[in-house]
């Protein structure tokens, strides 16, 4: 079982926790889904492979258990071991994002496609304790930002994501929602580009 858990006024992201079994198959699931993908394997989008990729190696990290370990009490009073990784919700929904649009490109099985909705499930859940109304909008828009990262650039947005919402001191959670649409825009890339040239070009 793959679930989430939050941090009161920590709206940054969530801890995704599972035990071994379960994250270790959300792991070859997304390995499996980015390296059969003819898009996510291509010359052109190997940037985006990459980036798709960082969420099988979180996952790893929480099953090799070098991050979060949480023992909870199960049935007849025996403690059941999880293990988790705490996952910022931009980066965590984009890499989602992208798998989705990969498996229009590949056959998964029925196996992989319930890892997936787990997934899925993991995030929205987590993105409800905080905004039950933007969690839903941005579960219907997933498919459209998978959609549109084929064509952005990937530094760009990771380099947005560090400065709009993992170092944002005051963040509010109904901001996801718009940095998300800018992310994977065409206008939106473009004028985080221009913000990040001018930057640079003060810097100089």
């Amino acid at each position: 079982m793959l679930f989430s858990r939050t941090k009161v006024r920590d709206s940054t992201g969530f801890t995704l926790c599972g035990d071994y079994l379960d994250l270790r198959a959300a792991h070859e699931t997304v390995h499996n889904i980015v390296n059969n993908s003819p898009v996510l394997t291509s010359q052109r989008h190997l940037d985006l492979n990459e980036f798709t990729l960082g969420l099988a190696y979180d996952i790893r990290k929480a099953y090799e258990q070098q991050r979060e370990i949480i023992n909870l009490d199960g049935a007849d009073d025996k403690q059941v071991t999880y293990y988790g990784v705490d996952v910022a919700f931009p980066y965590f929904i984009l890499q989602l994002a992208a798998l989705r649009w990969a498996c229009a490109f590949t056959v998964i099985n029925r196996n992989q496609q319930s890892i997936l909705y787990a997934l899925e499930w993991a995030v929205e859940s987590a993105m409800n304790d905080f905004d039950a109304t933007v969690s839903s909008e941005i579960v219907e828009r997933l498919s459209a930002f998978g959609n549109m990262l084929q064509s952005q650039n990937i530094d760009s947005i990771e380099n947005e994501i560090d400065a709009c919402w993992i170092q944002k001191k005051k963040r509010r959670f109904p901001e996801l929602l718009e940095l998300l649409v800018n992310l994977t825009t065409p206008s939106g890339i473009r004028e985080i580009i221009e913000r990040t040239k001018a930057k640079t070009d003060n810097n100089k």
